[in-house]
């Protein structure tokens, strides 16, 4: 039985600062006696479009994030329109999560979105942070991803490509809308954080369909998901722990505890997180690995630093002489 277990946000840029990287033997232990390669960095979602056999430049992500949240792409035109907050950090205007809302006011503001803007498409609900347009009809859009855009200033992120104007422009019609609209007018006499934007990104149609990298793929994220549905996987949650894998078959874990705490910056939260991860999944991978439970075990840490490869065997296990020096997890190599 072959695992992956991949991990966005595991991996950080090089000139940050390593002071809340933790204790953690198993993963030192498998990046020792492995064979540990480095990539330039991916963003999680062109990896996963990558790993299922897709152009990660070219993937429709909206459409396949959609199939995750038990929507039917079809041969629509997809676009991502997920809520967000536009806010100034250092003077720069960037992008943040949208707070937490409920189910009632997504549907409020989205009704508004349709009786406004019907003529770029239709907006449909797939959970309250995430929403799309079925559009009208096909753009020419050249968009970062959700968590590329998030780690950028704002203005370099906007949807480009010959419609990229006209979606930036629809783009400040939104804000005028949503901050006018009264589920946030409530937010603010509350106190809360209003919605204030949408962002475009994942054009495209499916078209071709995903391949899948394992028999079983394990993931919450409604993109991993929506991949491992249109490719005929077996799919589902991932257990809390290693022990409660279902050992039968080869699979891919996606776990992305560490992706927001890395993505906002959250030393404290990412390193609770390393631990949980050392904890619950790699030291006992470790163990499964040297008892032949797992023939081999591939480890995909990702993040803004790099992308790491590693790869460990039964027999690579037992090298007990090789070790691995420095911080964990291991920093990516400064650029030359």
């Amino acid at each position: 039985m072959r695992l992956t277990l991949a991990l966005p946000g595991l991996i950080t840029a090089p000139n940050t600062n390593t002071a809340a990287r933790t204790a953690m033997p198993a993963l030192a232990a498998l990046c020792g006696r492995g064979q540990l390669r480095w990539q330039p960095a991916l963003a999680a979602e062109r990896w996963l479009a990558q790993a299922f056999g897709l152009d990660p430049r070219l993937a429709p992500f909206a459409a396949l994030r959609a199939a995750g949240d038990g929507l039917e792409p079809g041969s629509a035109h997809w676009l991502a329109a997920d809520p967000a907050q536009l806010m100034f950090f250092h003077e720069h205007l960037v992008l943040a999560q949208a707070p937490e809302f409920p189910a009632a006011d997504a549907q409020a503001l989205l009704d508004a979105l349709n009786r406004t803007f019907a003529d770029i498409g239709r907006f449909e609900y797939g959970a309250p942070s995430r929403w799309y347009l079925r559009l009208a009809r096909p753009l020419d859009l050249a968009c970062a991803t959700r968590s590329e855009a998030a780690s950028r200033k704002a203005n370099r992120s906007l949807p480009g490509g010959a419609d990229g104007p006209a979606m930036r422009r629809a783009m400040n019609e939104i804000q005028m809308l949503l901050h006018a609209h009264p589920v946030n007018q409530a937010r603010v006499a509350a106190g809360q954080a209003q919605i204030n934007t949408v962002w475009f990104w994942g054009a495209g149609t499916l078209t071709t369909p995903p391949q899948a990298p394992a028999a079983s793929v394990l993931a919450r994220d409604p993109l991993a998901l929506g991949l491992a549905k249109l490719s005929g996987a077996h799919h589902g949650a991932p257990p809390d722990q290693a022990q409660a894998l279902d050992l039968k078959r080869d699979t891919l874990v996606w776990l992305e505890d560490l992706a927001a705490p890395a993505e906002t910056g959250d030393d404290l939260l990412w390193q609770q997180a390393l631990e949980r991860l050392e904890r619950d999944w790699l030291a006992p991978l470790l163990s499964l690995l040297q008892r032949g439970k797992i023939d081999s075990l591939n480890i995909a840490g990702l993040g803004d630093g790099g992308t790491l490869d590693l790869q460990a065997s039964r027999f690579s296990s037992w090298q007990v002489w090789r070790k691995a020096g420095g911080p964990m997890p291991p920093p990516a190599p400064q650029a030359d």
